[in-house]
């Protein structure tokens, strides 16, 4: 499943694994490079009416503590 965020970032996601992999970068200014992949904090449920929020847990290889941060979703595309 491939989505769009509210920033301009790619992100294909696997649930089976829990985890996404970025593919083009919002603002230039990210917390990983392209292609890497994130752990998926939570798989969120779609609710009609309410936007969706992609969760992610983010740990940087500088040892520092993992960072969890949500974007709203704009595009969910299943592949």
């Amino acid at each position: 499943m491939r989505v769009y965020t509210l920033s301009g970032t790619v992100y294909d996601l696997d649930p089976a694994t829990m985890t996404a992999t970025r593919h083009r970068r919002g603002d230039g200014v990210t917390l990983r490079r392209d292609s890497e992949r994130l752990d998926l904090w939570t798989w969120p449920t779609m609710t009609v009416g309410r936007p969706l929020q992609l969760l992610l847990s983010v740990r940087e290889d500088t040892g520092d503590p993992t960072i969890r941060l949500s974007t709203p979703v704009t595009v969910i595309e299943d592949r």
